[in-house]
Order: C-alpha cells, then structure tokens, then sequence
C-alpha cells in the first residue's frame, strides 16, 4: 500500500509500532515517521536511556534514507523532531492531564496539517506537541 501511494506521489505519515513499523520504513522514504520512545527503542533493538541516545536513533532513521523526518513523542518531556538538517526538541507547559487517549492521533493530525502546509520542522513539532 505504501509503494503505490508513493508511487502516485503521495506522502507517507506512518505512526505504527512493531512488525508494521519495521515493514514501512523497509520501504523507505517515508514523509514522517512518529514513534515513542519505547517504539524507537524496539526499532534500533537498543535501550534508549538517555535524550542523545533517542537524538541518535531518529537521526539513523533519517541518515538511512528510511524517513525524511523522525518526530519521537516523549510523553510529558514533549516530542523530539529529527530531519536531515535540524533536530529540535519541544517540551509543553507543565499540564493536569486528565486522559492520554488520542493524544498521538491528535498529534499526528496537527502535524500532518503543517506537513501540508510546507512548514518548518521546528513550526510542526510545536503544532503537534500543542494539540
């Protein structure tokens, strides 16, 4: 599926984890790609314990040819953005959280948004980390 959509000359957004995730970036050339930590690690098959190691793990994925961009989601430390020139990381005001369900989705879909619009990497990790 990812093949012919990019085939057509679509963009790819992958938010997956496990064999789907590993089988998308084998395509490669993925838009974006939005791991969490613990998604990362399982993709690099190593503990990533510190903020340089995840800065390490996106910026293979990127250097690999596999994603443009690697956005690692970090819970309350907010997100990490990785591109081929930038690495940017976006941490939220201190927040009450009353439920964590469809945070990735809403992120994904603000991020998707500024994707669409040609923004900066650092504009779409604040647009996603934001929603």
């Amino acid at each position: 599926l990812i093949s012919a959509a990019q085939n057509q000359g679509i963009r790819c957004i992958i938010d997956s984890s496990g064999e789907a995730l590993s089988a998308a970036l084998a395509i490669g050339n993925i838009e974006l790609v939005k791991p969490n930590q613990k998604e990362l690690s399982a993709l690099v098959n190593r503990d990533l314990t510190q903020p340089d190691d995840v800065r390490k793990a996106a910026q293979e994925i990127v250097n690999s040819g596999k994603a443009k961009r690697v956005v690692v989601s970090l819970g309350p430390q907010g997100a990490l953005g990785v591109d081929s020139e930038n690495c940017i990381q976006v941490v939220p005001p201190p927040v009450k959280s009353q439920s964590t369900v469809g945070a990735g989705d809403s992120m994904v879909g603000a991020m998707t948004l500024k994707l669409a619009e040609n923004a900066s990497l650092e504009e779409m990790v604040r647009f996603g980390v934001a929603a």
